[in-house]
């Protein structure tokens, strides 16, 4: 378990994403790992580089 620095702005991050269509899968640009990334670094948090993901 770990804190985020901006908690509610990762939440927000999340909110909007929620119903917005993103489009079809894809491992690198639209799968839960880009999307927990993307929510991380939205809080304020870098994951590390093995989570970073290319396409």
């Amino acid at each position: 378990m770990f804190r985020l620095p901006d908690a509610c702005t990762a939440m927000k991050a999340r909110f909007k994403s929620l119903g917005a269509g993103l489009g079809p899968y894809s491992y690198g640009n639209n799968s839960c790992v880009t999307c927990c990334v993307s929510t991380l670094r939205a809080g304020g948090r870098y994951p590390p580089a093995a989570l970073e993901t290319e396409d």
